[in-house]
């Protein structure tokens, strides 16, 4: 169909004007009746106006509630109600804080924003994938005696200054490397995973002095290890060789290795000499069999 906009009277010889028709997808997303209200800049947006708008929100998360959800509350219309669902049961509580909802990392919003300022560490569940890999990698790539069998994973979330760092070093000192994963054994003299997942402070404990510092402070205040190749970190391809090096308290039931990715100086040999050029990305909690 032809539209037309009357012009008043018109000579017989005068054509008439063309005018667009409202088209559906002109119309107002929610209601679908007016038109899309459209600013002085041109901008068109998908309602007619802020009761359309306020109509297709999401309602707030915490049951009973029919006020507006809000994405700086994760989802709940206000702070109290984020915290409310923690207290009921409903959310999972922020790891560091334990007051708002978990959303990124096992933290809440808030928390995710401030950054960390040490490292900490999450327990991966059974059925996430980064768990999956993770034993894979441990389970398949064991070439030594014995049967392994992985009771435990916690991803490691390190400063962000340290994820900074690493990177500004990979780009400007190795380029464009692959980045392989690797296996590096200390002595755990802590319960880590049994008591509690919390690194401790002792300074003989390896695998905890070694998250915290990201591979610039050892086990007895070590910066380093001493090797073929001379100081700086050795880490394994295969897993039971780091295994070698793995110790653990007489009051656990686990031994502890890191998982870490590298980047490699020289490809034929798992050394680096710099910590930035290797991060800790898992602790594995395991134990070995005949």
């Amino acid at each position: 169909m032809t539209w037309f906009k009357s012009l008043g009277h018109q000579s017989s010889r005068s054509q008439p004007q063309l005018q667009s028709p409202t088209t559906r997808q002109d119309l107002c997303e929610t209601c679908g009746k007016r038109p899309k209200f459209v600013e002085k800049d041109g901008t068109v947006h998908p309602y007619c106006g802020r009761t359309c708008a306020k109509a297709q929100q999401p309602t707030c998360k915490l049951p009973g509630c029919k006020e507006s959800g809000r994405s700086a509350f994760s989802g709940f219309c206000s702070p109290r109600h984020a915290r409310s669902a923690v207290q009921i049961g409903q959310s999972t509580p922020c790891h560091r804080c334990g007051k708002h909802p978990q959303v990124i990392g096992g933290l809440c919003l808030q928390c995710n924003n401030q950054g960390d300022s040490e490292s900490r560490l999450r327990e991966l569940k059974p059925r996430d994938p980064k768990l999956i890999s993770s034993v894979a990698s441990v389970v398949q790539g064991w070439k030594g005696v014995g049967v392994v069998e992985v009771h435990k994973v916690y991803e490691i979330f390190l400063p962000k200054d340290v994820y900074a760092a690493r990177e500004v070093y990979r780009w400007d000192t190795l380029g464009d490397t692959n980045q392989i994963r690797t296996f590096y054994g200390a002595q755990c003299i802590c319960d880590l995973g049994v008591t509690n997942n919390s690194l401790c402070n002792w300074k003989s404990c390896g695998i905890c002095s070694i998250i915290k510092s990201s591979f610039t402070a050892f086990e007895f205040g070590a910066t380093s290890n001493s090797g073929r190749y001379g100081e700086g970190i050795y880490s394994y391809f295969d897993p039971s060789m780091a295994d070698r090096f793995a110790t653990s308290s007489v009051s656990s039931p686990y031994r502890a290795m890191l998982a870490c990715d590298v980047n490699l100086e020289d490809e034929d040999r798992m050394f680096v000499s710099s910590a930035r050029a290797i991060i800790p990305r898992f602790v594995i909690l395991y134990t070995k069999g005949a």
